[in-house]
Formats: structure tokens, sequence, C-alpha cells
């Protein structure tokens, strides 16, 4: 069985943490624990060189807090037996859209 779960620093992602530790789960069964920058915090600065510099510093800050944030999670599940994987996935959104017009024009 594969499980993916989504996690960030609210209360909800921290209930759901606990309800997956206290199901039983499947021998064999693999976690993907996975976090995703929004697309906002990557586009800090778009339009402005010296703003961009600035943003630069604030998104790979952003980037290590959802890092910790996946290695805690994963660590937590691991411990509890269960081979778990964890991923910072930047600009979730736009990816998804951009296969859905893909497809589009596929058919």
């Amino acid at each position: 069985m594969k499980v993916l779960i989504g996690v960030d620093d609210s209360p909800h992602s921290q209930a759901t943490l606990e309800f997956v530790q206290k199901m039983s789960w499947p021998v064999g069964t693999r976690m993907l624990v996975v976090s995703s920058l929004a697309p906002e915090a990557t586009r800090f600065g778009a339009y402005e060189p010296s703003a961009a510099i600035e943003a630069a510093g604030m998104v790979e800050r952003i980037r290590e807090f959802q890092e910790d944030l996946v290695t805690r999670s994963q660590q937590e599940l691991t411990k509890m037996g269960v081979h778990a994987e964890g991923r910072v996935i930047e600009e979730i959104r736009v990816r998804l859209s951009s296969r859905r017009r893909n497809r589009r024009a596929l058919t």
C-alpha cells in the first residue's frame, strides 16, 4: 500500500500524522511525506531586481523550514516501522495545470 501525507505547520497536519501513527498498516506499506512551497513563495520580487535578491534568501529559509518539517515527519513514521520518504515540492499547482494543458493538446 502507498500512502501520501501532505504536511505543513498546522494543527490539522499534526493531527493527521498522529492518526496515521495510530493506524495499523499492512506489511510493506510505503509512506510519502510531502510539503509544497506555495507558488507565491517562489515569486517574491519577480518584477523588482533588488527585491529578488532579498526574496531569494527568504525563499531559501521557507524551503529549509519545509524540509525540516518533512524530515521530522518522516522520522516519526520511520520510528513506527514503516518505510517513509519525504519531499518538498515547488509550484505543484503550476505543474499540474501544465500537465492538464499538455493532455488537452494531445487529444
